[in-house]
């Protein structure tokens, strides 16, 4: 099989928080779909790279069914080999180009295609959502990512210059060279400085030169790429047998903001669609994630919040409160502080703060709906570290082959050296001080390296290394790595 873009230059990809079926479950459900469980839930991911979006998901819920497909044979089996090292036998991936791809009778509770169908040709765009009415289950619930207009625009008229500058059948990192040598001139170029227009081109430009050059490929130099309003997207999910349920990618604008301009924007009278449509240009929206379902699909009435948060379990980082929060909503906030990165069901803030359940429920509606507290439909194993600090053993794995580690939220956390070697010793084994005498030996073993140029006496070492050790305990329990 021939090579792609994507074997020579991979993508640099991420855990995508929102494509947790935590997330798409408790979407559905507000949507009045009869959506299934995410512990058994059986999920396809299509374009799924080599599967760092979908391990974590395998991972922490081992009855799942899960399958991921992509074109790039080497991805592919990159993943494979993480699959296998990691033993998770409900992960299958496969590699299949999605116009030519047939699953015959399967069917499943969650599809994801998430940075595909903007980047790809017409007729892999039609077949991907296709492949959404074909293998979606009755309550079957699908996410579409993609480019949004109207702020896409920008961003659209640069990679149409680079493409215009760039010889695309030169190879991959040839073809990088000579955009960002496009770039270069494009910044210097600017008949339209001191304007508006001059100050957003320059500054999409800036960006980009910050970018990795995986990104710059992928995003960029597509020929096939382009952006879509919300309501063209719907009118093709409805030509192939599709409904639209929602959107759940974070935008520019806050939850409030939000709900603001759609309030002011309904006094057109304007149905709810339309609507939508004009909050995503009055906000200069860049990006979407739509979700869709069958159009045959059973839609009851949405699921009310008192149901999902009496079924669910709640936490909040503790930096979410605010001075001017009523005292309702800052003794909430400050007791799942206290928790953090432990969830609560409600009864059980209830119980602690010697109140009535049904009390909290209205003021948790209302940080819910804000996202100052997250709403799971399990409860999940992070925890603040114990005296015997244990990371699991996805993040440990992680932490030896990727950048990155994956918290039980489906947030993907950055790591260093430094952490990675601490997280490669956190299961569950060893105290503190033990912790400080294995990193010792990996820098005697010259596996981690000091800033200093020669490593100091070991008893001049040990304290420093022992604070150090602490204080990376603590921002690991706060990014919610710790597991109990």
């Amino acid at each position: 099989m021939p090579s792609t873009a994507y074997d020579e230059v991979p993508y640099e990809d991420y855990p995508v928080t929102e494509t947790h079926v935590d997330g798409l479950y408790l979407a559905a459900r507000r949507a009045g779909l009869a959506a299934a469980r995410p512990e058994r839930a059986r999920v396809l991911e299509l374009g799924c790279a080599h599967g760092v979006n979908l391990m974590p998901m395998a991972f922490h819920l081992p009855e799942a069914s899960l399958v991921g497909v992509d074109l790039s044979l080497q991805q592919i089996e990159r993943g494979r080999e993480r699959v296998r090292a990691l033993g998770l036998d409900n992960l299958e991936l496969r590699q299949a180009d999605v116009l030519d791809l047939h699953l015959g009778s399967r069917r499943f509770d969650y599809v994801i295609a998430h940075g595909l169908y903007s980047w790809v040709p017409e007729p892999v765009r039609a077949r991907v959502l296709a492949l959404f009415r074909e293998t979606l289950d009755a309550g079957g619930v699908a996410f579409l990512s993609y480019n949004a207009m109207p702020a896409w625009g920008i961003r659209g008229a640069i990679a149409r210059a680079l493409l215009e500058a760039v010889d695309l059948e030169r190879p991959p990192i040839e073809q990088v060279r000579q955009a960002r040598a496009a770039l270069r001139t494009l910044e210097a170029v600017q008949p339209l400085r001191g304007t508006a227009e001059g100050s957003l081109l320059r500054g999409e430009i800036e960006a980009l030169r910050h970018k990795p050059d995986s990104y710059l490929l992928h995003e960029y130099l597509v020929p096939d790429n382009r952006a879509f309003y919300l309501r063209e997207v719907v009118a093709r999910a409805r030509g192939a047998g599709l409904g639209w349920v929602g959107d759940v990618a974070p935008s520019s604008l806050s939850p409030a903001e939000t709900r603001a301009a759609r309030g002011e924007l309904q006094a057109l009278g304007l149905d709810p669609l339309s609507t939508e449509q004009l909050v995503d240009i009055v906000g200069f929206r860049q990006f979407r994630a739509s979700l869709l379902c069958r159009d045959d699909a059973e839609r009851g009435e949405p699921t009310p919040w008192a149901e999902l948060l009496r079924e669910g379990f709640v936490a909040a980082l503790p930096s979410e409160g605010r001075d001017d929060d009523p005292p309702a909503l800052a003794e909430l906030l400050a007791a799942l502080g206290e928790r953090w990165p432990e969830l609560a069901s409600p009864a059980e803030l209830a119980a602690a703060l010697g109140r009535d359940e049904a009390e909290l429920l209205a003021p948790l509606e209302i940080l819910v709906e804000d996202q100052r507290v997250q709403l799971r439909p399990r409860r999940l194993p992070a925890c603040r570290a114990g005296e015997r600090p244990r990371a699991a053993v996805l993040s440990r794995f992680e932490a030896a082959h990727l950048p990155f580690v994956t918290t039980p939220m489906h947030e993907h956390a950055p790591v260093d050296a430094f952490h990675a070697a601490l997280i490669g010793h956190l299961d569950g084994q060893h105290t503190r001080a033990e912790l400080v005498e294995l990193l010792i030996g990996d820098i005697a073993a010259g596996n981690l390296r000091l800033a200093a140029e020669s490593m100091p006496p070991v008893d001049e070492l040990r304290p420093a290394l022992a604070r150090t050790v602490e204080a990376a305990l603590q921002r690991l329990g706060l990014a919610g790595l710790m597991v109990g």
